[in-house]
């Protein structure tokens, strides 16, 4: 089994590495294909050796081997929750077509959380390669669409109502959760809301304590949703058992 964690944490590290070409090139409007891996400061096209997911980072003590520039943390980070990530969900659903959809919409989420971060926007574009990927997903699935349209009123219908009534969040926002409604059932989109918030608030009252980010500024939540869903995906269901029964007990 160990050998199939192993070429999980490989296999996402270096889909990690084609993700990190999404987070630089997209909100820049560049394309992802041409032209191919380069250093952002001097230009000089990187060789294979610097390519090898998380260990040419290591390598290279974090500088480009041409110019000497500071290679971003970023890209270590990315291929190495991605790598992690593909090691949780192999654990979680094996070898397996839900698996490889969780996969994908995984790899969505922290594309997305990344730009996010950075440029306080959610790209239609990657939007766009979920909903596809969601919408093939649901028509293999037997849940039905009494199942989808729930999880869409519940998720997007929410967000979209905060976004109309009170401004302080995007249109990206409602649209990821409508993306992320297309992968799990209603439940796990209850779930991934209520960790959202909750996240969303501790990481926001401690940037604040820090003085880091003020009461007025605005802090990206597409993170926040990406991290609820993840979560959810993988404990989804024990949360929302573990909530009924507390919820009984009162």
């Amino acid at each position: 089994m160990y050998v199939f964690y192993t070429f999980a944490f490989i296999l996402g590290a270096v889909v990690g590495s084609f993700l990190n070409v999404i987070i630089y090139r997209v909100p820049r409007n560049q394309s992802i294909v041409s032209p191919p891996s380069h250093c952002p400061c001097c230009g000089k096209r990187l060789k294979a050796y610097e390519l090898v997911p998380v260990a040419s980072y290591i390598l290279l003590r974090g500088r480009c081997s041409h110019c000497g520039s500071r290679i971003p943390v970023r890209y270590i980070a990315v291929e190495l929750i991605t790598g992690l990530s593909f090691v949780l969900l192999m654990w979680r659903f094996g070898i397996s077509v839900e698996g490889l959809f969780k996969a994908l919409l995984v790899c969505e989420l922290i594309s997305l959380s990344f730009i996010d971060a950075e440029f306080m926007v959610i790209p239609d574009k990657i939007l766009a390669v979920g909903f596809i990927g969601g919408i093939v997903y649901r028509l293999m699935d037997s849940a039905g669409v009494y199942d989808y349209l729930l999880g869409i009123l519940l998720g997007f219908g929410l967000l979209l109502a905060i976004v109309l009534i009170t401004g302080s969040m995007g249109m990206g926002d409602a649209k990821l959760m409508g993306v992320i409604a297309l992968y799990v059932d209603w439940k796990l989109v209850l779930a991934t809301l209520f960790l959202s918030f909750v996240i969303g608030a501790v990481v926001s009252l401690i940037l604040m304590a820090f003085r880091i980010k003020g009461h007025k500024d605005y802090i990206p939540f597409g993170p926040f949703i990406s991290i609820g869903a993840f979560v959810s995906i993988l404990f989804g269901y024990q949360i929302v058992n573990w909530y009924a029964a507390l919820i009984r007990g009162w």
